[in-house]
């Protein structure tokens, strides 16, 4: 392999210059690079509502589009969240969570936030169930 071409002459050596140890100059081998995607999380729904009863009003299943594997939390927004099940509490893509809202509420509606996490990307789902009035 020759190196340089000042006043057209070709080094295939490196050093040499002022008493500095002459070596050879070599090649790596294939470099890899691995680029990962980044983190991502969606639901088929944004809010889902249900009556006193716990009835479901649009539906009581959220799927999961995912770039990784899910986790599910319940966010209290100052309702609790005992009153909501989902399960399971993880997952994949293309799964679903299912719902079950505790019923014979009568109070004036109640809310809370169900989230799916993968690594630092969320999805919120907002439940809300109106109760007997």
């Amino acid at each position: 392999m020759a190196v340089g071409a000042k006043n057209s002459t070709q080094f295939d050596k490196v050093g040499a210059i002022n008493g500095v140890q002459e070596s050879k100059i070599g090649s790596i081998g294939p470099v890899s690079f691995i680029v990962s995607a980044p983190d991502s999380v969606s639901t088929d729904f944004t809010s889902l509502s249900f009556d006193g009863a716990g009835t479901w009003l649009d539906s009581d299943t959220v799927t999961i589009t995912s770039s990784g594997t899910w986790t599910r939390s319940l966010i209290n927004t100052g309702d609790g969240t005992t009153w909501v099940v989902a399960l399971p509490s993880t997952g994949v893509n293309g799964e679903t969570c299912n719902l079950t809202l505790e019923s014979g509420y009568s109070g004036t509606g109640r809310s809370c936030i169900l989230r799916f996490t993968v690594g630092t990307a969320t999805a919120d789902v907002t439940i809300e169930q109106f109760g007997y009035v």
